[in-house]
């Protein structure tokens, strides 16, 4: 039987013989009655991981009952004596078969034995990187019955003498590259009486003996069985370390029991005899010991642990069809889960046979107080299907937990007591896991204070002591912040310095250095007056962790670990800025992707719909749409879109290019127009359901439409402008089964009696990428709302930002954006689309239901608008509210206070700001997540989309101009006008019927004769690290004393009043006076009372005189628009009259603060002897 080589690995740990795999495609090809796979999906998995455990319970049970006792080298040896001609070890240009490598050993054994120090039996260490001599010296200790300590190579000082001194070892076998770090601990090892083995063949430091020479000298004859004859199943194999949750590193023991076990569970991951394995993990850790042109290889299979969802769907496009086993399982642990099913994200499955076996559950955990949650009887609580837990597992006879050597408090502290019932005993994993309702696993967060960095765990409370032990560091506080472009999370330390002392950086990078391993040094150093700390005196991590490392929004020193200046320097922007670029990379990588594909697009023609229906066609059963009770897959969406294409073209007659009018809220019956309208070539206009009258007939007329859908309780709506739409000659459809009145027609009964046949693609055969797809509207700034045109090409590149974001395919989007809108229609739903995602959908946003809806339906991304996440951050605290699987937020104006509250209220949640608008050419996504930034410049962006800042005369309303007519760009840091180049890559395709407002918004001659640009009306602000700011929009700055007031900047400090729930800032004429004054419409917390001496105060403190708001309004709730924009227009016409007035009203007084408005006041005013 041939048994190929493993590079790095241990074949023996298989069987000789090839068996077919539980996961081979061959055995999933097997017939199965087709009901019985739709109605349980993972039935034959779970059937044949039913079979593979009684394997490995079958292979275990005859493994133990073997005499004299088999243990894993008994494996070794026997596969050496049927394969000793077969490579066993592939390392760079060398080759070692079983026989080369059991001869090795032996000669290590024989040289160990005549080793004055060392006796059969006692523990050794081992302490070197990979390399085959690990191998051959694990395999020699255990020839000799000498249990093995694996130590990590890149500890040193008191942590490695820590981690030797627990084992108890008598040995210490080093290689010659790590001399360094064994002198270190040289004194304190020779006062132990501790036999130094270096693998070099001399040696000249005292207390160290050259091992290599022995080595080469000593015979390769076998051992005899007798030597080891004292070993037994529970004797120990191996020490592993794990730095669990605090202190120093411990030595997890693994038996020979254990290490027996993970033999025979090694056939789960279906490795077959003829396989060639490829180990990089360090061999002193648990997944390297104990584990058997991008597409142009042979791997089929890959082991592992910790693969996010986003990089295993990466890693399968990238690198071919590899099967993924994903696992769970630490070191000391008695509990581990397969995920068999190669279910995307799921470290395992629930097994009934499993869970029999080895007892486990999920309790209730509070993270604040760091204990599992307990009810009246003092007994755990286990958690409901789809909530998150911690994982405990049953301490039994067949999973024991044996604990970590010489250290009983820490072996104590991972037991549970008294969890289901009295006098019971669990281990506690200390993970957070969540089981989903298709019976997934899935690991959602560590407790404690351990935070993971280049695959490695790193305990807080280790790094904190070793800290604190420097010369000027009095107190840290350590925890992990997240670095955009990297797994896991860097150490960070908030520190206070000594009395007395200062910080010196290269002292401290020597310290950590000495003390600490390369992946456990703090990356950044934070320096603070004081710790923070709770009442419970544990160190505040979260708000620290939020914060994260940008000396932009850290007003305290901060510094960065530098290994090329062997010090810590402090962090500046730019460097700060050279480790976002890894983030910087990433969007460049994914701009090109899409930028190659709209160049299939434009090749090959697609539209939306094409996109929907490829995705009913790959996944036709995949829940498409979610609305209330009700649940739509692509299939079904696809079906109802073909009734309603059917009953339009037959009833109304719309044929390819007509216009047709959609007014209706937010509703499965709006995608299933939109859809069915698409498939017959016409364009549709979104009207917003809220416009009536005048404007409603307004909107409905300039997109030219011939028909007008409408939703049944707008019925009323469309009666009160039906005679202007009848002299028209439109057609008025309502989606209700009867209409009685004349002019308006039924069509849900239409619809309902169609067929939902497929429909010819000829209908639509003359649709492309420069074809209006869409009339969405937008108010702009003044008059009436104009009909931005958009085509196809518009569609798609609008829908790819949720491909800029991250979104993927499993991600559940919650959608409660209006659909008449570019956010909710384009950003949102076409995007959603383009994913093949599904879409939760609500009629509109409610606050009370907002949260609920997400857990019920298990929403991983939502969309905002910065209005919704301020309301969502004002509603009372609960204690669930982290308690939801939302990973990912897009939207827009998210300001910075409720950005960062935000965060420590709901958790982590990756906060993706944009800019850009229905009918504009430039747009910006902020991809690095930078508190504040609504984007950052992108050399590649601009090249494609060139834009830029000019100079602009906000009380001439228009662009400043140089001597030669030409605008001037202002430089880095300055406010500017956003403008758009105008291309053929860049187009402005204008408003429909509004040949005024489009020419409006086209600004020429901006830098050279002719150019042409695109006014987006916005003023913006590019620091120096690039990223971009919104700081106001043209109309919402005004002008007073002759200086320019911005009314977010105004708005924002209003807000930070405790009672102040909301701000609307805005400007009204004076008589006699230039310019406008500022005013505020406030809505007050709760039951608040208005204290106008505190406001005064506060704005006396925070804002310059001109900018303070001299009248204040008090309503019961601020008017916004259908997407949540303030609105100022009515309330700036309404002025500060108090006869006009029903609201409460304020005037700044002079050195008094806000008083009642009156009408003696107002007299004084307009009179002028009262001067503003």
């Amino acid at each position: 039987m041939d048994v190929e080589p493993v590079r790095f690995g241990w074949m023996f740990l298989d069987e000789p013989v090839e068996r077919p795999t539980m996961f081979c495609k061959q055995q999933s090809a097997f017939i199965v009655p087709f009901a019985l796979k739709t109605l349980f999906p993972y039935l034959w998995m779970d059937l044949r991981y039913v079979g593979v455990l009684v394997r490995i319970l079958v292979s275990y049970v005859t493994n133990r009952r073997r005499r004299p006792p088999s243990f894993a080298l008994e494996r070794f040896l026997e596969q050496a004596a049927a394969l000793s001609d077969k490579p066993f070890v592939v390392f760079g240009d060398e080759t070692y078969t079983y026989a080369d490598t059991d001869r090795e050993s032996n000669k290590i054994a024989n040289a160990l034995r005549s080793q004055p120090g060392y006796e059969a039996g006692v523990t050794a260490a081992l302490f070197m990187g990979n390399e085959p001599r690990f191998l051959f010296t694990w395999l020699a200790l255990a020839k000799l019955g000498s249990p093995v300590a694996l130590l990590n190579y890149n500890i040193r000082s008191k942590s490695l003498l820590h981690c030797f001194n627990c084992c108890k070892a008598k040995v210490l076998v080093a290689a010659a590259e790590l001399k360094e770090a064994v002198e270190d601990v040289l004194p304190s090892l020779m006062e132990q009486g501790v036999t130094v083995l270096l693998l070099v063949k001399s040696c000249d430091t005292p207390g160290i003996v050259s091992f290599s020479d022995k080595v080469e000298e000593a015979a390769d004859t076998p051992l005899s069985p007798s030597v080891r004859s004292h070993v037994t199943f529970k004797s120990p194999a191996v020490y592993i370390y794990t730095s669990g949750t605090t202190g120093l590193p411990k030595a997890a023991l693994v038996d020979q029991n254990r290490l027996l076990s993970a033999l025979a569970i090694i056939s789960a991951y279906g490795v077959k005899s003829k396989d060639v394995m490829y180990i990089n993990l360090p061999l002193y850790h648990t997944a390297g010991f104990l584990r058997d042109n991008d597409k142009d290889h042979k791997v089929r299979l890959a082991i592992g642990n910790g693969v996010r969802a986003e990089v295993w769907r990466e890693f399968l496009s990238r690198f071919g069809n590899i099967q993924i086993f994903e696992f769970y399982a630490s070191t000391e642990g008695n509990i581990g889960f397969l995920n068999y099913t190669g279910k995307i994200g799921a470290v395992g499955r629930v097994h009934f046979l499993h869970k029999k076996l080895f007892p486990y559950t999920l309790v209730k955990y509070d993270t604040e107080r760091d204990e599992p949650v307990r009810d009246a009887n003092g007994l755990c609580i286990e958690t409901s299907t789809g909530k998150t837990g911690l994982l405990v597992s049953k301490i039994t006879d067949i999973t024991p937990f044996v604990g970590y050597a010489e250290n009983e408090e820490q072996t104590e502290r991972k037991k549970l007591r008294n969890v289901l019932k009295k006098g019971d005993l669990y281990f506690n994993t200390g993970d957070l896991m969540r089981i989903d309702k298709d019976n997934f696993i899935y690991f959602q967060d560590r407790v404690g204070d351990t935070f993971r960095w280049k695959g490695e765990n790193v305990a807080t409370t280790e790094v904190s002591d070793i800290l604190s032990m420097s010369d000027c560091l009095q107190e840290a506080n350590v925890y992990g912040v997240q670095v955009p472009g990297h797994e896991g999370r860097a150490g960070m330390a908030a520190a206070t310095l000594k009395k007395g002392a200062w910080f010196d950086g290269s002292k401290l990078y020597d310290h950590v250095v000495s003390y600490l391993p390369s992946y456990a040094r703090p990356r950044f150093i934070r320096l603070q007056s004081s710790v923070e700390v709770t009442t419970t005196f544990k160190q505040m991590k979260v708000k620290l962790v939020n914060q994260g490392f940008d000396p932009d929004n850290i007003q305290e020193p901060l510094y960065v670990l530098d290994d090329r200046a062997k010090s810590y320097v402090p962090l500046t922007a730019e460097i700060y800025r050279s480790i976002l670029s890894g983030s910087t990379k990433l969007y460049a990588v994914t701009a090109i992707r899409i930028g190659m594909r709209m160049s299939k697009i434009k090749k090959n023609f697609s539209s939306m719909l094409d996109c929907f229906l490829d995705r009913v066609k790959k996944h036709p059963e995949k829940t498409f749409l979610i609305f209330e009770e009700s649940a739509y897959t692509y299939s079904q969406a696809d079906r109802e879109s073909n009734k309603v294409a059917r009953a339009l073209s037959t009833h109304a007659q719309l044929k390819e290019g007509d216009t047709a009018a959609l007014f209706l809220g937010n509703e499965p019956q709006f995608v299933w127009l939109w859809l069915g309208l698409a498939k017959l070539g016409c364009v549709a206009s979104l009207l917003n359901s809220n416009v009536r009258s005048k404007s409603l007939v307004h909107c409905f007329s300039c997109c030219e439409a011939k028909v007008l859908i409408a939703g049944a309780d707008l019925r009323g709506a469309v009666e009160e402008v039906l005679p202007a739409l009848r002299e028209q000659g439109i057609r008025v459809f309502i989606l209700s089964d009867h209409s009685d009145v004349e002019g308006i027609e039924s069509l849900a009964d239409k619809i309902e009696k169609a067929c939902d046949e497929p429909l010819s693609p000829q209908l639509r055969a003359n649709i492309s990428l420069k074809t209006p797809a869409l009339y969405i509207y937008t108010s702009g700034t003044t008059g009436l709302p104009k009909a931005a045109v958009v085509n196809h090409e518009r569609v798609w590149m609008s829908s790819f930002l949720q491909v800029m974001v991250g979104v993927h395919s499993s991600d559940v989007l919650y959608l409660y954006l209006p659909l008449y809108h570019t956010s909710g229609f384009l950003m949102g739903l076409c995007g959603a689309i383009e994913r093949g995602i599904t879409v939760v959908l609500r009629r509109k946003f409610s606050i009370s239901n907002f949260w609920n809806d997400c857990r019920k339906h298990n929403v991983t991304a939502i969309q905002y608008i910065g209005e919704i996440m301020r309301y969502l951050c004002n509603t009372p605290k609960k204690d669930n509210d982290k308690d939801h699987k939302v990973r990912l937020a897009l939207g827009n104006g998210l300001r910075p206070d409720t950005w960062v509250d935000f965060l420590q209220r709901f958790g982590n949640v990756r906060i993706c700001e944009c800019y850009g608008a229905t009918e504009s050419n430039v747009g910006f996504v902020n991809y690095v997540g930078k508190v504040g930034a609504i984007g950052r410049e992108h050399f590649l962006y601009k090249m494609s989309s060139p834009y830029a800042l000019i100079r602009y005369d906000t009380e001439k309303e228009e662009a400043v101009r140089n001597s030669r007519g030409f605008c001037i760009e202002v430089p880095k840091g300055e406010t500017g006008l956003l403008v758009g180049k105008i291309g053929q890559k860049t187009p402005f395709y204008g408003y429909a019927k509004n040949k005024q407002q489009t020419e409006k918004k086209k600004l020429r001659d901006v830098f050279v004769q002719g150019d042409l640009y695109f006014n987006s009306g916005d003023l913006l602000r590019i620091d120096e690290e690039g990223f971009v700011y919104f700081q106001d929009r043209i109309g919402d700055t005004f002008r007073w004393k002759g200086e320019n007031v911005a009314t977010t900047e105004v708005a924002d400090h209003l807000l930070t009043v405790d009672f102040i729930e909301e701000a609307n800032v805005y400007g009204v004429k004076v008589p006699g006076h230039e310019g406008r004054i500022g005013m505020a419409a406030l809505k007050l917390k709760g039951n608040a009372e208005f204290d106008g001496t505190a406001v005064y105060q506060h704005v006396k403190n925070y804002l310059p005189s001109y900018a303070r708001p001299r009248f204040l309004r008090i309503q019961d709730a601020v008017a916004v628009t259908g997407t949540f924009k303030q609105l100022k227009a009515k309330l700036a016409e309404e002025g500060f009259d108090p006869a006009v007035i029903q609201d409460p009203l304020f005037f700044l007084e002079d050195g008094k603060g806000y008083v009642p408005m009156t009408q003696e006041i107002l007299t004084a005013i307009t009179e002028g002897t009262l001067k503003l």
